[in-house]
């Protein structure tokens, strides 16, 4: 099992932009991808522009090929353009996953 948490900082008029293409991209993604256990989309309180994605893949190979969804691809060049600040990603190793069944 992968997790993946991942930060983005957005620019204001872009907030509502990219909350919805990223809850698009979320909900296909667990809709269709086999590999994908959560796909977490969390926006700051009090930091409005201010994300955090929580991803847990069965595999790398799972992870991997989320990379070349269609629905990720989309989401991938839209986004480079509304970041206020670079992104961070940080693969994590998983201690307890409470996941639904």
């Amino acid at each position: 099992m992968i997790v993946i948490a991942s930060s983005y900082k957005i620019f204001e008029e872009k907030i509502e932009d990219f909350k919805k293409i990223s809850r698009e991209m979320a909900k296909e993604s667990l809709e269709t991808e086999n590999g994908i256990l959560r796909l977490d989309v969390l926006q700051a309180d009090g930091d409005p522009g201010k994300f955090l994605f929580m991803e847990v893949y069965k595999s790398e190979t799972a992870r991997k090929a989320h990379l070349e969804t269609p629905q990720f691809i989309s989401w991938r060049r839209a986004v480079p353009e509304w970041l206020s600040q670079g992104s961070t990603s940080i693969q994590y190793a998983p201690i307890h996953i409470d996941l639904p069944e």
